[in-house]
Protein backbone atom coordinates (compact mmCIF):
# COMPACT_ATOMS: atom_id res chain seq x y z
CA UNK A 1 0.00 0.00 0.00
CA UNK A 2 0.90 3.25 -0.58
CA UNK A 3 1.80 5.59 2.20
CA UNK A 4 2.18 10.00 2.24
CA UNK A 5 6.11 9.01 2.15
CA UNK A 6 5.91 6.70 -0.28
CA UNK A 7 7.05 8.33 -4.30
CA UNK A 8 5.13 7.45 -6.95
CA UNK A 9 7.26 6.27 -9.71
CA UNK A 10 6.58 7.30 -13.12
CA UNK A 11 7.93 5.14 -16.43
CA UNK A 12 7.65 7.49 -19.32
CA UNK A 13 8.25 5.44 -22.90
CA UNK A 14 9.26 7.92 -25.24
CA UNK A 15 9.88 7.93 -28.86
CA UNK A 16 13.24 8.63 -30.21
CA UNK A 17 12.19 11.63 -32.05
CA UNK A 18 11.48 13.26 -28.44
CA UNK A 19 13.10 16.60 -27.75
CA UNK A 20 14.90 15.83 -24.96
CA UNK A 21 14.90 19.50 -23.54
CA UNK A 22 11.16 18.72 -22.64
CA UNK A 23 12.89 16.11 -19.67
CA UNK A 24 13.12 19.04 -18.32
CA UNK A 25 9.62 19.48 -17.81
CA UNK A 26 8.92 15.84 -16.08
CA UNK A 27 11.88 16.86 -13.96
CA UNK A 28 10.47 20.11 -12.36
CA UNK A 29 7.71 17.45 -10.77
CA UNK A 30 10.65 16.25 -8.66
CA UNK A 31 11.21 20.05 -6.95
CA UNK A 32 7.15 19.88 -6.03
CA UNK A 33 6.20 16.36 -5.50
CA UNK A 34 7.95 12.95 -3.97
CA UNK A 35 7.96 11.40 -7.33
CA UNK A 36 10.95 9.01 -8.97
CA UNK A 37 10.43 9.35 -13.09
CA UNK A 38 12.58 6.87 -14.69
CA UNK A 39 12.80 7.15 -18.69
CA UNK A 40 12.88 4.88 -21.52
CA UNK A 41 13.57 5.52 -25.36
CA UNK A 42 11.66 2.84 -27.32
CA UNK A 43 12.80 1.16 -30.87
CA UNK A 44 10.72 2.59 -33.87
CA UNK A 45 9.79 -1.25 -33.65
CA UNK A 46 5.73 -0.62 -34.55
CA UNK A 47 6.49 2.26 -37.30
CA UNK A 48 4.93 0.26 -40.15
CA UNK A 49 1.63 -0.90 -37.93
CA UNK A 50 -1.41 1.24 -38.89
CA UNK A 51 -1.62 4.37 -36.81
CA UNK A 52 -4.40 6.72 -35.94
CA UNK A 53 -4.35 9.75 -38.35
CA UNK A 54 -2.33 11.52 -36.21
CA UNK A 55 0.53 9.63 -37.42
CA UNK A 56 2.80 8.27 -34.43
CA UNK A 57 3.12 4.72 -32.95
CA UNK A 58 3.39 5.99 -29.35
CA UNK A 59 -0.41 3.82 -28.85
CA UNK A 60 1.67 0.61 -28.98
CA UNK A 61 4.20 1.31 -26.42
CA UNK A 62 2.17 0.02 -23.38
CA UNK A 63 2.56 -3.02 -24.96
CA UNK A 64 6.34 -2.59 -23.59
CA UNK A 65 5.52 -2.79 -20.36
CA UNK A 66 5.86 -6.70 -19.54
CA UNK A 67 9.49 -6.32 -21.58
CA UNK A 68 10.96 -3.17 -19.39
CA UNK A 69 9.04 -3.73 -16.37
CA UNK A 70 9.63 -7.65 -15.78
CA UNK A 71 10.43 -7.01 -11.59
CA UNK A 72 7.13 -5.60 -11.14
CA UNK A 73 3.84 -7.45 -10.67
CA UNK A 74 1.31 -4.52 -11.66
CA UNK A 75 1.34 -1.30 -13.23
CA UNK A 76 -1.51 0.91 -14.12
CA UNK A 77 -1.00 2.72 -17.42
CA UNK A 78 -2.22 6.06 -18.16
CA UNK A 79 -2.95 7.84 -21.50
CA UNK A 80 -1.61 11.57 -21.90
CA UNK A 81 -4.93 12.59 -22.15
CA UNK A 82 -6.04 11.46 -18.60
CA UNK A 83 -6.64 13.96 -15.61
CA UNK A 84 -5.99 12.39 -12.17
CA UNK A 85 -8.45 13.57 -9.25
CA UNK A 86 -7.93 11.03 -6.56
CA UNK A 87 -5.32 9.02 -4.57
CA UNK A 88 -4.78 5.96 -6.81
CA UNK A 89 -3.50 3.83 -4.46
CA UNK A 90 -6.55 1.89 -4.19
CA UNK A 91 -6.04 0.19 -7.21
CA UNK A 92 -2.84 -1.02 -6.26
CA UNK A 93 -4.54 -3.31 -3.88
CA UNK A 94 -7.59 -4.66 -6.18
CA UNK A 95 -8.06 -8.04 -6.68
CA UNK A 96 -7.40 -9.25 -10.51
CA UNK A 97 -9.59 -12.34 -10.07
CA UNK A 98 -7.63 -14.21 -12.50
CA UNK A 99 -7.46 -11.63 -15.08
CA UNK A 100 -4.79 -10.14 -17.29
CA UNK A 101 -6.05 -6.58 -16.87
CA UNK A 102 -8.58 -4.45 -15.12
CA UNK A 103 -9.99 -1.44 -17.37
CA UNK A 104 -13.61 0.89 -17.97
CA UNK A 105 -16.11 -0.78 -20.45
CA UNK A 106 -16.19 0.44 -23.92
CA UNK A 107 -18.54 0.01 -26.55
CA UNK A 108 -16.86 -2.00 -29.02
CA UNK A 109 -17.59 -5.72 -27.89
CA UNK A 110 -19.99 -6.78 -30.88
CA UNK A 111 -17.18 -5.39 -33.60
CA UNK A 112 -14.97 -8.42 -31.58
CA UNK A 113 -17.17 -10.91 -32.75
CA UNK A 114 -15.83 -11.34 -35.85
CA UNK A 115 -12.83 -12.72 -35.02
CA UNK A 116 -15.14 -15.88 -33.68
CA UNK A 117 -14.48 -14.94 -30.29
CA UNK A 118 -17.87 -13.57 -28.41
CA UNK A 119 -16.51 -11.48 -25.50
CA UNK A 120 -18.20 -10.94 -22.27
CA UNK A 121 -16.34 -7.50 -21.60
CA UNK A 122 -14.24 -4.58 -23.49
CA UNK A 123 -12.07 -2.51 -22.07
CA UNK A 124 -10.72 0.86 -23.13
CA UNK A 125 -7.12 1.60 -23.30
CA UNK A 126 -6.37 4.27 -21.66
CA UNK A 127 -6.48 3.20 -18.30
CA UNK A 128 -5.49 -0.08 -17.28
CA UNK A 129 -4.33 -1.71 -14.42
CA UNK A 130 -1.74 -4.74 -16.36
CA UNK A 131 -1.75 -8.13 -14.32
CA UNK A 132 2.17 -7.85 -15.29
CA UNK A 133 3.16 -11.34 -13.51
CA UNK A 134 -0.06 -13.42 -15.10
CA UNK A 135 0.67 -11.85 -18.57
CA UNK A 136 4.52 -12.75 -17.99
CA UNK A 137 4.10 -16.34 -17.00
CA UNK A 138 1.54 -17.34 -19.44
CA UNK A 139 3.24 -15.64 -22.33
CA UNK A 140 0.92 -13.09 -23.40
CA UNK A 141 3.64 -10.42 -23.55
CA UNK A 142 4.90 -12.05 -26.91
CA UNK A 143 1.45 -13.01 -28.05
CA UNK A 144 0.45 -9.45 -28.11
CA UNK A 145 3.14 -8.34 -30.92
CA UNK A 146 2.79 -11.56 -32.47
CA UNK A 147 -0.86 -10.91 -33.29
CA UNK A 148 -0.35 -7.21 -33.74
CA UNK A 149 2.08 -8.29 -36.96
CA UNK A 150 -0.18 -10.97 -38.30
CA UNK A 151 -2.98 -8.99 -38.54
CA UNK A 152 -1.62 -5.67 -39.05
CA UNK A 153 -4.29 -3.49 -41.21
CA UNK A 154 -7.02 -5.61 -39.74
CA UNK A 155 -7.72 -4.07 -36.21
CA UNK A 156 -10.03 -1.13 -35.80
CA UNK A 157 -9.03 0.05 -32.65
CA UNK A 158 -5.43 -1.12 -33.19
CA UNK A 159 -3.69 -1.87 -29.72
CA UNK A 160 -7.07 -1.93 -28.14
CA UNK A 161 -8.52 -4.66 -29.94
CA UNK A 162 -5.14 -7.07 -29.89
CA UNK A 163 -5.26 -6.57 -26.05
CA UNK A 164 -9.04 -7.68 -25.46
CA UNK A 165 -8.77 -10.33 -28.20
CA UNK A 166 -5.08 -11.96 -26.22
CA UNK A 167 -6.75 -11.38 -23.40
CA UNK A 168 -9.66 -13.42 -23.85
CA UNK A 169 -12.28 -12.68 -21.63
CA UNK A 170 -9.59 -11.87 -18.95
CA UNK A 171 -10.29 -8.29 -18.71
CA UNK A 172 -12.25 -7.27 -15.46
CA UNK A 173 -13.32 -3.74 -14.44
CA UNK A 174 -11.68 -1.30 -12.94
CA UNK A 175 -14.31 1.14 -10.25
CA UNK A 176 -16.48 2.82 -12.56
CA UNK A 177 -14.71 6.04 -10.90
CA UNK A 178 -11.56 5.47 -12.90
CA UNK A 179 -12.62 6.12 -16.66
CA UNK A 180 -16.41 6.60 -17.39
CA UNK A 181 -15.76 9.08 -20.32
CA UNK A 182 -17.95 8.23 -22.68
CA UNK A 183 -21.60 8.48 -20.40
CA UNK A 184 -22.60 11.39 -20.66
CA UNK A 185 -25.45 11.30 -18.00
CA UNK A 186 -27.41 8.23 -16.33
CA UNK A 187 -29.75 8.88 -19.54
CA UNK A 188 -27.32 8.25 -21.92
CA UNK A 189 -26.14 4.99 -20.31
CA UNK A 190 -29.36 3.74 -20.13
CA UNK A 191 -31.30 4.90 -23.68
CA UNK A 192 -27.77 4.82 -25.82
CA UNK A 193 -24.62 2.81 -24.13
CA UNK A 194 -26.13 0.12 -22.53
CA UNK A 195 -27.69 -1.23 -25.48
CA UNK A 196 -23.76 -1.46 -26.55
CA UNK A 197 -22.57 -3.50 -23.57
CA UNK A 198 -22.75 -7.20 -22.23
CA UNK A 199 -21.28 -6.24 -18.77
CA UNK A 200 -23.85 -4.45 -16.15
CA UNK A 201 -22.85 -1.71 -14.74
CA UNK A 202 -24.40 -0.71 -10.81
CA UNK A 203 -26.57 2.19 -11.71
CA UNK A 204 -25.26 3.94 -7.87
CA UNK A 205 -21.47 3.62 -8.92
CA UNK A 206 -21.88 5.10 -12.68
CA UNK A 207 -23.74 7.70 -11.17
CA UNK A 208 -20.98 8.86 -8.33
CA UNK A 209 -18.67 8.25 -11.11
CA UNK A 210 -20.03 10.78 -13.08
CA UNK A 211 -20.38 13.34 -10.29
CA UNK A 212 -16.83 12.96 -8.56
CA UNK A 213 -14.43 10.69 -10.89
CA UNK A 214 -11.00 9.76 -10.26
CA UNK A 215 -9.63 9.56 -13.33
CA UNK A 216 -10.94 11.53 -16.32
CA UNK A 217 -10.04 10.16 -20.11
CA UNK A 218 -9.91 12.91 -22.82
CA UNK A 219 -10.63 10.68 -25.56
CA UNK A 220 -13.41 11.78 -27.87
CA UNK A 221 -12.95 14.91 -27.10
CA UNK A 222 -11.78 18.07 -29.38
CA UNK A 223 -9.43 19.85 -29.52
CA UNK A 224 -7.52 17.82 -26.80
CA UNK A 225 -6.84 20.11 -23.72
CA UNK A 226 -3.27 20.84 -23.96
CA UNK A 227 -4.19 22.80 -27.26
CA UNK A 228 -5.21 26.28 -27.36
CA UNK A 229 -8.47 26.41 -29.22
CA UNK A 230 -11.07 28.52 -28.25
CA UNK A 231 -13.92 26.45 -28.46
CA UNK A 232 -14.16 23.07 -26.73
CA UNK A 233 -16.31 20.09 -28.28
CA UNK A 234 -16.66 16.45 -27.29
CA UNK A 235 -18.75 13.91 -28.91
CA UNK A 236 -20.44 12.74 -25.94
CA UNK A 237 -22.44 16.89 -24.84
CA UNK A 238 -21.96 19.20 -22.66
CA UNK A 239 -22.72 16.70 -20.07
CA UNK A 240 -20.72 14.45 -19.98
CA UNK A 241 -17.41 13.80 -17.39
CA UNK A 242 -14.35 15.33 -20.10
CA UNK A 243 -16.52 18.40 -21.17
CA UNK A 244 -17.60 19.45 -17.44
CA UNK A 245 -13.77 18.55 -16.22
CA UNK A 246 -11.73 20.69 -19.19
CA UNK A 247 -11.66 24.03 -17.16
CA UNK A 248 -9.53 21.82 -14.33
Amino acid sequence: MLSCFTALIFYLFLPHSFNKKNVEIFESLKKKYLVRIHYFLIPPRFNHLRKWTWGTATIYFKLYIPFVLPHLKRVLYLDGDTLVYKDLSELFNLDFNDNYALGYPFHNVQMMDKWGKKLVNYINGGVILFNLEKIIKNNKDSELFDFLLKNNGRLYFLEQDALNLVFYNHTGLLPLKYGIYLFGNITTYRNVVKKSLRVELNETELIEALDNPGVVHFAGCFPKIWEKKSKYKTAFGDQSVCFKAHDD
